[in-house]
């Protein structure tokens, strides 16, 4: 049986991985618990910053110390992924394959697992792009809402796994997302036609 710790308690020290970052306040998910911190004003003073997927070590209530990183992102600031999912929509918004193929290039440079999940199926034949990215030997999942297994191989893939979504507005990142998970209740709007977004 694990002890937990009292992250305030002074001399304590917590292990735990960044989980949220807002406003220089971190949100830090250890056995002990969830909790939220600062972090010490020395890493600012290195030109660090903690990134959500951080591995981190609290001590006296602080952000003490950042562990070594496999990988990270600039944009979005993320650390220690096993595999980016890419959310593309095969209508409004059509695919913009050649920033695709950058940022999937870019994935594979930071040693991290590309994964393509394809959208909006019912309004456009998938089946050239799914077969272009299945021969290049990038995982492609086509999600269509009318047949729940879809939704259900997109959310057994990220078992055991430290995942991120990424994709254009209105590709359907939160549509899946709460389709896979309802508790997440995330917001989902309509595209305009306008912007395009």
């Amino acid at each position: 049986m694990q002890t937990r710790i009292d992250p305030m308690q002074t001399g304590s020290v917590l292990t735990g991985t960044i989980i949220k970052a807002i406003g220089g306040l971190y949100t830090v998910e250890s056995p002990s618990g969830v909790f939220d911190f600062r972090a010490r004003g020395i890493f600012r003073n290195r030109g660090q910053s903690p990134m959500v997927g951080d591995r981190v070590q609290v001590k006296n209530g602080v952000i003490d110390q950042l562990l070594p990183r496999k990988n990270n992102l600039i944009r979005p600031p993320l650390a220690n992924l096993d595999q980016l999912l890419f959310v593309v929509s095969m209508y409004k918004p059509a695919p913009n394959l050649l920033l695709l193929d950058k940022f999937i290039a870019i994935a594979e440079y930071k040693q991290i697992t590309p994964i393509l999940v394809v959208t909006k199926a019912d309004l456009e034949d998938p089946a050239p792009l799914v077969e272009i990215y299945q021969k290049a030997g990038i995982p492609v999942y086509v999600v269509e809402y009318a047949i729940p297994r879809t939704v259900d191989a997109v959310a057994a893939c990220l078992s055991g796994k430290v995942s991120a979504f990424t994709g254009n507005s209105g590709a359907g990142k939160s549509t899946l997302l709460n389709a896979i998970d309802a508790s997440l209740q995330l917001e989902t709007g309509s595209i305009s036609e306008k912007l395009g977004r």
